[in-house]
């Protein structure tokens, strides 16, 4: 039996392992920056939607419409 063959497969194991852990490494960036930005964007436009929805006393919203009760 010869060592050699042994040792060049135990070689490309650990390039295949390392190349593995590196691909996971960089997924795993990947989804926590997609992540956090999508949190980010809905965060702000949600902000921005609370802003613009301030009605004044007395008045409701009905289907996205201010109604104010006459007086």
């Amino acid at each position: 039996m010869s060592y050699g063959n042994v040792d060049k497969s135990d070689g490309s194991i650990r390039f295949f392992e390392r190349k593995l852990f590196l691909v996971l490494i960089i997924a795993l960036v990947a989804g926590i920056i997609f992540t956090a930005s999508f949190v980010l964007v809905f965060d702000t436009q949600s902000e921005e939607v609370a802003k613009n929805n301030l009605l004044p006393p007395d008045c409701y919203s009905i289907n996205g419409k201010q109604v104010c009760p006459k007086r």
